[in-house]
């Protein structure tokens, strides 16, 4: 008996993704910063030295700026512009808060927090972290790894998702059904479930993990098998994958004259 897959992918996400601010309403956020003492880094062309502050959301969010030369805001309510550059995001995803400041390697929030904005700026091109006098050598080690990082990495804000293997299956008698070989969904998102749905499956025939247990919701990560009673008559069924998937993504702000762009990543709180 042959059960087939009709097609190469039939992905209908329920839900696209998770984010912080869906992309579908407009929306503004009050940003605020804080303060804190730093004199890490001097950039040679610009001859001062690069300086940042806390920046959050209302509700605890971590922001950083777009530009180096503009001031951060100060209760202004700025209106959300959509994605930020792909650049931005994958230096987001390496750095601080995605990574704990242990897991970038220093032991205080502020340099991890810091070395993340140098990162940031230089995916925009506003400063060249080579042009810099660095005067915090764990500053100076992060911010270049957070750079190596992304700079290395193909993460996309789109989710992406696709089931192997592609071509038709043919299912083997085992015991009291006909099973096929496991089928792998394959994402980038963080988390999520999906179900597969049937189209002229016959009466019993069952998706099951890798355990064997029979499940109409699958997560993220769990590979699936069919199961078909074994006196079920020649033939064969197509099914689709849905998906309920989440992935996180950075949204930029919009700024004004002398109020710097913000772009608003990845939860995160110190």
């Amino acid at each position: 008996m042959n059960i087939k897959q009709s097609f190469k992918l039939l992905a209908m996400f329920l839900s696209v993704l998770f984010v912080l601010f869906p992309l579908q309403k407009a929306f503004a956020e009050v940003m605020d910063h804080t303060k804190y003492q730093m004199d890490w880094s001097y950039s040679k062309s610009k001859k001062k030295p690069i300086r940042t502050e806390l920046i959050k959301t209302a509700d605890g969010k971590i922001a950083f700026c777009l530009n180096v030369d503009l001031k951060s805001p100060s209760g202004q309510d700025l209106p959300e512009m959509g994605k930020v550059d792909i650049n931005v995001y994958r230096v987001l995803l390496n750095g601080y808060p995605q990574k704990s400041p242990q897991e970038l390697g220093v032991s205080d929030w502020r340099e991890a927090h810091y070395a993340t904005q140098l990162a940031v700026w230089n995916a925009l091109k506003q400063i060249d972290i080579n042009d810099l006098d660095f005067r915090n050598k764990n500053v100076e080690k992060v911010t270049k790894d957070i750079v190596a990082k992304a700079s290395a990495s193909d993460e996309l804000q789109e989710i992406t998702m696709s089931v192997t293997p592609t071509e038709e299956q043919e299912a083997v008698l085992k015991n009291d059904f006909f099973e096929t070989g496991l089928y792998t969904v394959e994402t980038n998102a963080k988390s999520g479930t999906y179900k597969v749905q049937a189209t002229g499956a016959p009466t019993g025939a069952k998706f099951v993990n890798e355990k064997g247990e029979a499940k109409t919701e699958f997560n993220v990560g769990e590979k699936f098998r069919i199961l078909v009673p074994k006196q079920t008559p020649a033939g064969g069924f197509s099914f689709k994958v849905i998906g309920k998937l989440t992935k996180l993504q950075g949204i930029a702000h919009k700024g004004t004259p002398t109020i710097q762009l913000e772009k608003l990543p990845i939860d995160g709180q110190i």
